[in-house]
C-alpha cells in the first residue's frame, strides 16, 4: 500500500507543477499586454462600438499542460480506490463518480468490500453532478473529454463598470493649456466575454444614447486598461471558468479528499 501512496503523491506533485507552470505562462501572457481597445462607428446601427485588437495569442502548447494537469489530478482518485479495495477488481475499479445521485449510490454498492471507515468517507464525497461533490464530476468529465480532443485555454475579458472607461478631452474656456480629461460614466454589465479575437466586440453605445448626449460622444477616447484572464474555452462543462483557479481548486479537492484516507493506507 505504501507503494501506491507514493504513486498518488507523485501524481499530485506533477499536477501541482503543471498548475504552477500554467500560472507562470498565463501571467507572462497577461503582462505582455496582448490586447488593445479601439472604437469605431457602426455604419448600419449608428452605435459606437468598443472592440479588441489582438497583438499576441496564447501558446497552443499550453493545451498539453492543461491535459497533463487534468490527468494527474484524476488518476490519484482511482489509485486510492485500488488501494482501499486491496487490488480487488483490478483495473475495473474506479473512484465512484456519477451523473446522478442514484448512480453514485449504485456505484458504491458495486465496489469490492473494504474497511467500513473508507466506505463511509467515500459515501460522504457525494461525487455526482449537482451534489456537494460536483467538482469530482466536473474533473472526471473534462479529463475524459481531453483524452479525445485537446482542451484549449482562451483569452477572456472580464468587464465591469469600473474597468471599461471612456473619456472626453475638453479645452477649458479661455485657456490655451492642455485639455482636461472628463470621464464619461456609462453602465457596462459584469460579464465574461470570450474568446478574445481580432475585432471581438466588448461593448456598444447605442445610437439613441449618442443622440441623447451628443456632446459626450462627439469625441471620445477609450482606455486600454481592462481586466482579462485565461479561461477554459469551448468545453461546455467549464466554459468561461478561470483556467488556473479551476485547476487549483481541483487540486485542493483531490488532495483534501485523499488526506483522511492516508491512515488507512499506511
Amino acid at each position: 500500500m505504501v507503494g501506491h501512496l507514493a504513486g498518488i503523491d507523485s501524481k499530485l506533485k506533477r499536477a501541482k507543477k503543471h498548475i504552477t507552470d500554467l500560472k507562470e505562462a498565463t501571467d507572462a501572457f497577461r503582462d505582455s499586454e496582448p490586447y488593445e481597445l479601439f472604437t469605431y462607428d457602426d455604419a448600419d446601427s449608428g452605435d459606437l462600438v468598443v472592440a479588441v485588437h489582438v497583438h499576441g495569442t496564447l501558446d497552443p502548447n499550453l493545451s498539453a499542460l492543461v491535459g497533463d494537469a487534468l490527468n494527474n489530478l484524476r488518476s490519484p482518485l482511482d489509485y486510492l480506490l485500488h488501494e482501499l479495495t486491496g487490488g480487488k477488481g483490478n483495473d475495473h475499479v474506479s473512484f465512484p463518480i456519477s451523473q446522478t445521485e442514484a448512480g453514485f449510490k449504485s456505484n458504491l454498492k458495486g465496489l469490492p468490500r473494504m474497511d467500513k471507515r473508507a466506505m463511509d468517507m467515500l459515501r460522504a464525497t457525494n461525487a455526482y453532478k449537482g451534489g456537494s461533490g460536483h467538482g469530482f464530476w466536473q474533473l472526471h468529465q473534462v479529463n475524459r473529454r481531453e483524452k479525445h480532443r485537446h482542451v484549449m485555454p482562451v483569452g477572456a475579458a472580464l468587464l465591469s463598470r469600473e474597468e471599461l472607461r471612456m473619456t472626453r478631452p475638453t479645452i477649458p474656456v479661455g485657456s490655451s493649456g492642455p485639455p482636461r480629461i472628463f470621464r464619461i460614466p456609462f453602465a457596462v454589465p459584469t460579464e465574461v466575454i470570450f474568446p478574445l479575437e481580432e475585432g471581438t466586440i466588448l461593448h456598444r453605445i447605442s445610437a439613441a444614447e449618442r443622440k441623447r448626449r451628443p456632446r459626450d460622444w462627439s469625441e471620445v477616447n477609450v482606455q486600454n486598461k481592462f481586466t482579462f484572464g485565461v479561461t477554459f474555452g469551448e468545453n461546455e462543462i467549464l466554459r468561461g471558468e478561470p483556467l488556473v483557479k479551476t485547476l487549483a481548486d481541483f487540486y485542493k479537492l483531490v488532495d483534501g479528499t485523499i488526506k483522511p484516507f492516508r491512515p488507512l493506507l499506511s
